[in-house]
């Protein structure tokens, strides 16, 4: 009979995932993940199958909220360029707000494991196009509601906002003025039409 787990996993995941953020993959080793956990290397093992596994189950988890807060932001906000505007100036905000400079837990992830790790680049992979196709969506709906020309390339567009979107995550572990990161997102914007 198998014995029943004694802590929670969801929980022992999210924090994982923090030591994972925290750390990297590399410098994070199985001893800190069984300090920070609470459990033993058994039970690690027998749960997660392992280190790898665990990171790559801490990434699909962190991408997977980030998603649906996506979504739900933009679903929420119905003014497709307001929306725009106050997701990456909350974007931003959470940049500054990060005193550790800890950065973003996917694109720190993808600059220290690709190209050499395949789980992690098409874990990656397909949050990138997920996101993507959400600005899509949302730059869609605002053609169709009169919010953006016609004539707009919502493809470019939802790529161009992927890329901003990485591209300020990166930029913020080292430009730490929200005046100067705020003037990139809105000229960006501001030349959406």
């Amino acid at each position: 009979m198998a014995r029943k787990k004694e802590f929670n996993e969801e929980e022992a995941l999210d924090k994982a995932r923090e030591l994972f953020w925290n750390k990297g993959f590399y410098d994070t080793s199985i001893q800190d993940l069984v300090n920070t956990l609470g459990i033993n290397r058994g039970s690690l093992y027998d749960t997660y199958g392992g280190k790898k596994e665990l990171f790559y189950a801490s990434l699909n988890l962190h991408q997977s909220r980030n998603l649906t807060f996506l979504r739900a932001f933009l679903e929420k906000n119905k003014d497709v360029k307001n929306g725009l505007k106050l997701f990456f100036e909350r974007i931003v905000n959470s940049i500054i707000d990060d005193v550790s400079n800890k950065g973003c837990f996917i694109v720190n992830s993808t600059m220290e494991l690709l190209p050499s790790d395949e789980k992690v680049t098409e874990l990656v992979t397909t949050y990138r196009n997920s996101v993507q196709q959400s600005f899509f969506d949302y730059l869609e709906k605002g053609k169709k509601t009169g919010q953006l020309q016609s004539s707009l390339d919502s493809q470019c567009v939802s790529s161009l906002l992927c890329t901003l979107l990485m591209g300020i995550r990166v930029s913020g572990k080292i430009v730490r003025d929200k005046n100067e990161l705020l003037g990139t997102v809105n000229y960006t914007l501001n030349n959406i039409n």
